[in-house]
């Protein structure tokens, strides 16, 4: 729908209002076009007859049938608002969105052990996303002097609406989660001496020593393992947004170029920050625990070899992925014509 110059009000110079909606088959997330078939593999072993004058290779289901399978499905809604508003000083897009992805493929955990891997796809998760976006450019002039000032926001989030997972705790469940989640250990800081070692639940993931990092125990079963992961942050950011500058005056240009996000987190990772056994240390290793440090050390304890225990996934070396910069600032300027000929002739 499109609204006129100056329909209805003054202060509109233009409106659209907009709106879109479909279903979206999609092709499966996979190298293997062939999901719906059995699939065969050789089991490495052999069978004999003829009092073992003759033999042949075992062949055992990897993959059930499933001619069910189908495409995935993207179901879409969008509204939004599009205009110029105060003599065309302000522009706006404004937009609304919400997609659902339903039928994606898994092979789902609730089957029994015994099959191991002879378990057909099926279209069974789903994950559902919501937000909006608005951009906005004002602009304004002011004798010689033309100011165009932009901004753009986008918020997004996931949701993993269904889910096929089979876990021990509750708090492991995906379901209802975001569907980027992280999961990670929950660091409590680092072991003071051998006291404290002996007086806390034990750790499965390595020899533990003085200055390795302490994990909480979630379940309360006397014992860190794997199923003491939980939700610890999000790998993708819910907000983005850019902003722009661009000052024209007489012949002279300035343009500036922004953009951040916010809501992300990441993990710290790779030899320059995790000690990784008898590798070559970077600056991160300075405030290393040792036993004059042991109050005030941000890092754990060096050794010859490589710690499994200290390189778990965790909230020890989890870090915010919110920023902003400016990527781009650019200064033209418009040489007469009489110049631009003179330079031009000469080259």
């Amino acid at each position: 729908m499109v609204l006129s110059e100056n329909a209805g009000s003054s202060a509109v110079n233009y409106l659209k209002l907009k709106a879109s909606a479909g279903i979206l088959n999609t092709e499966f997330n996979s190298l293997d076009y062939k999901l719906y078939e059995s699939t065969y593999v050789g089991a490495g072993s052999s069978f004999s007859w003829n009092d073992g004058g003759r033999s042949n290779g075992a062949i055992i289901s990897q993959r059930a049938a499933n001619p069910n399978l189908t495409f995935e499905k993207m179901k879409n809604i969008n509204v939004g608002v599009e205009g110029y508003f105060f003599n065309n000083l302000l522009y706006v897009d404004a937009n609304l969105f919400t997609t659902k992805n339903t039928g994606q493929l898994v092979q789902r955990t609730t089957f029994p052990a015994y099959l191991y891997l002879n378990i057909p796809y099926e279209n069974y998760n789903e994950t559902s996303y919501t937000g909006g976006e608005l951009g906005v450019v004002l602009t304004k002039s002011l004798g010689d002097l033309t100011i165009d000032l932009g901004a753009n926001f986008l918020y997004a989030s996931s949701k993993a609406t269904v889910r096929s997972e089979l876990w021990a705790n509750d708090y492991q469940y995906r379901q209802g989660l975001p569907n980027d989640v992280i999961f990670g250990l929950e660091a409590i800081g680092l072991f003071a001496d051998s006291a404290e070692i002996l007086a806390s639940p034990p750790q499965w993931f390595g020899e533990v020593r003085k200055g390795d990092i302490k994990y909480k125990d979630q379940n309360g079963d006397n014992k860190i393992d794997s199923d003491d992961a939980v939700e610890i942050g999000n790998s993708i950011p819910n907000i983005s947004y850019g902003l722009t500058l661009n000052l024209r005056y007489k012949n002279f240009n300035l343009f500036a170029l922004g953009n951040g996000q916010n809501g992300a987190e990441s993990y710290y990772s790779g030899s320059y920050f995790r000690p990784v056994g008898d590798s070559k240390y970077s600056e991160e290793v300075l405030n290393r625990w040792t036993p004059a440090t042991a109050s005030t050390a941000t890092y754990p304890r060096l050794s010859s070899k490589t710690s499994s225990n200290n390189n778990q996934n965790s909230t020890y070396w989890l870090y915010s992925n919110n920023y902003f910069r400016i990527d781009h600032v650019q200064l033209t300027v418009d040489l007469p014509s009489n110049i631009a000929k003179k330079i031009s002739s000469k080259e």
